[in-house]
């Protein structure tokens, strides 16, 4: 046998042999999101946490169903939003009315089961939440007076920079952001 017959012949036998073990690994589990601890302005976490998810383990008619409506609700919500007759008000009133219904059809797809499933999620989300408020930063009542006067400020600055053409409504809230994180670190002290 010739030396350049065998040497082809083993490179192909060595790739064939690492394709098949590279096969057999399995694939990595994916990891699930966490919070992540933000500076001052969010929860101050001592650690990341998993948040449980929510089963309610719905029938593939209950999908179906709950499809359909998902469907209704997204057609609904773009004709209020492309209709340009309605004021601002108006439109998020309508679309709030809307969400109020839409949240209404979704419950009566549930069964008393997954409604009480779905209850004591909400209720251990409200009791997570309020643990979280518990860990931000704890602020005089003049800082928190502070606070009040510059997000009513900011939310004034918002109403107006929603009537900018779009271009001009981006770098409008950059710069609100951008005065509001000033402001806010202002009133921060060393503690």
């Amino acid at each position: 046998m010739k030396i350049s017959s065998i040497i082809p012949a083993l490179g192909l036998a060595g790739v064939t042999a690492f394709s098949a073990v590279a096969q057999d690994d399995p694939k990595p589990k994916r990891l699930q999101l966490q919070i992540v601890p933000r500076p001052a302005g969010g929860a101050l976490l001592a650690r990341p946490i998993a948040l449980p998810r929510l089963q309610l383990d719905l029938t593939e008619e209950q999908k179906q169903k709950i499809s359909e409506i998902r469907k209704e609700q997204s057609q609904a919500n773009r004709e209020i939003n492309q209709n340009r007759e309605l004021a601002l008000q108006d439109r998020r009133d309508q679309i709030s009315d809307l969400r109020a219904e839409y949240q209404q059809k979704i419950n009566d797809v549930y069964t008393p089961e997954q409604k009480a499933k779905l209850a004591k999620y909400t209720e251990e989300r409200t009791k997570r939440l309020e643990q979280m408020q518990k860990l931000r930063i704890v602020l005089s009542d003049e800082q928190k007076a502070k606070l009040k006067k510059f997000s009513a400020k900011r939310q004034q600055a918002s109403k107006e920079a929603r009537e900018l053409p779009l271009d001009e409504r981006r770098a409008a809230y950059q710069k609100i952001s951008e005065q509001y994180q000033k402001d806010y670190q202002s009133i921060l002290t060393e503690e």
